[in-house]
């Protein structure tokens, strides 16, 4: 039989072995950086990125325009926010009504309110215009200086109108546009329903 005394000295051996390895491990212990410092590092070296996006422009309280997307990310170091199935809805523009576009991709510069889209773009306005390019950007610094511009080729069509070209500058809140260049225009004496 084990004395009492060897008893003891097993005991305390063991209560030992067990602080030193306890105290070993909290020593050598890799340390995980603090909360602080792992979210200063993503804020400094990470964009943003949203599975959906919406802004709305207001002026006195009334919105003027409403930007959407499927997805955004921004990108910080240009300060773009790059999007994915866009619709652009400018409101109460005058003759033209209110405005809704739809592109497949854009970026918009929320600072200097201008959003560039591409991809199968479509304007449609109230007042029975529709308007197709590949690519155009819209600049609204307030609701009366909406502007819509492209360099590419342009097809505008409504009841009675079906006018192509290349190069388009749209005045919304006048209601007025410019096609710059090979211009052909088609206009039909009796209204026609077409298909939107």
């Amino acid at each position: 039989m084990i004395s009492r005394e060897r008893l003891r000295y097993l005991l305390i051996s063991v209560v030992i072995v067990f602080c030193s390895v306890l105290i070993m491990r909290v020593v050598f212990y890799d340390r995980a950086p603090t909360p602080a410092d792992v979210i200063e590092g993503i804020v400094v070296e990470a964009d943003v990125a949203l599975r959906e996006f919406s802004y709305t422009e207001t002026e006195a309280g009334v919105a003027q325009w409403t930007l959407n997307a499927d997805s955004a990310e921004h990108d910080f170091s240009e300060d773009v926010t790059i999007m994915k199935n866009v619709r652009l809805d400018v409101f109460n523009q005058g003759e033209a009504g209110d405005v809704h576009l739809t592109a497949k991709t854009g970026r918009a510069n929320l600072n200097t309110r201008d959003v560039t889209v591409r991809g199968s773009v479509i304007i449609t306005t109230g007042n029975g215009y529709q308007f197709e390019s590949e690519s155009v950007t819209f600049h609204g610094q307030a609701s009366d200086d909406g502007v819509v511009v492209s360099d590419e080729s342009v097809r505008i069509t409504s009841q009675q109108l079906d006018i192509s070209g290349r190069g388009l500058e749209i005045d919304l809140a006048h209601g007025t546009f410019l096609i710059k260049e090979d211009v052909t225009a088609v206009y039909l004496p009796q209204p026609v329903k077409r298909e939107q």
